[in-house]
């Protein structure tokens, strides 16, 4: 499908006045729901605007499949917005209580959420840059920032690595940032 304009704020997609989308989407996917989802979504010759700047993307691709063993795999491939893989056994549902009870877990009075047992994700993002300025416009990160980590639900494992060159959050600066948390 081609888009010409699409106003994400008046979608309630967005609370930014100026948020557009425009460009082309094609949709190969299968599943009655986000958690079986398997298949491919391609956005291309694309543009998005919000009050921070007018982003181009020529190409973006995200693939969604399962291993044997019904291992979810997802990946976010652009040579010039993103470079993603999450690998696991997860809910979809159920990924912002994982992460609040992963990061939780670091404070001693700290009460879990219940999650589905056997719960697991490991993730690796590289040029997510764009995306990041887009959904957060008041953060701007270099373009070789890297986050990678794990997640194990079952035993509020998590580990987190960042490098960044340079990060500019609600105007302040940091340099030579390098963060690694193992709990």
């Amino acid at each position: 499908a081609v888009f010409d304009y699409v106003n994400l704020y008046n979608l309630h997609f967005s609370d930014d006045k100026t948020s557009v989308f425009k460009g082309e989407v094609d949709v190969n996917v299968a599943g009655s729901s986000a958690n079986n989802l398997i298949g491919n979504v391609t956005v291309s010759n694309a543009s998005y605007q919000n009050s921070k700047d007018l982003y181009f993307f020529d190409h973006l691709e995200v693939n969604s499949n399962f291993s044997s063993d019904n291992e979810r795999k997802i990946e976010i491939q652009s040579s010039d917005a993103i470079n993603a893989s999450i690998v696991g056994k997860f809910d979809v549902y159920q990924i912002d209580k994982m992460i609040q009870n992963s990061l939780g877990s670091l404070y001693a009075n700290y009460k879990s959420h219940q999650l589905r047992k056997g719960q697991y994700v490991k993730f690796n993002f590289t040029e997510f840059n764009k995306l990041i300025e887009i959904v957060y416009p008041k953060i701007t990160l270099d373009k070789s920032t890297a986050v990678s980590g794990s997640i194990n639900a079952d035993s509020n494992d998590f580990k987190l690595k960042l490098f960044s060159k340079k990060i500019n959050a609600f105007d302040t600066d940091f340099d030579q940032v390098q963060m690694e948390i193992n709990n």
